[in-house]
């Protein structure tokens, strides 16, 4: 197992506490709302991750952020 395996769920754990939900978002504060895709290595044995659109392996996030560009909240990964 390498390092960044091991360590992977420990820091998911630390920083639970501190990423918003989208019900945590102010509803009178105007969000700019866009998806991304988030490119990963090729995945043989993982073909969902596919994008046909980017025509490349990776998963989609949806990121909102401020007028002003301050990042406010990212969804959980979905298959690209």
């Amino acid at each position: 197992m390498s390092q960044v395996t091991a360590y992977t769920p420990l820091i998911a754990r630390a920083l639970e506490v501190s990423v918003p939900t989208v019900e945590d978002l102010d509803p009178t504060v105007q969000l700019i709302v866009d998806g991304t895709l988030l490119e990963c290595w090729s995945w043989a044995d993982h073909p969902e991750l596919y994008s046909g659109k980017h025509r490349t392996t990776g998963v989609n996030v949806q990121v909102a952020c401020t007028l002003s560009g301050t990042l406010a909240w990212v969804s959980d990964p979905h298959d690209g």
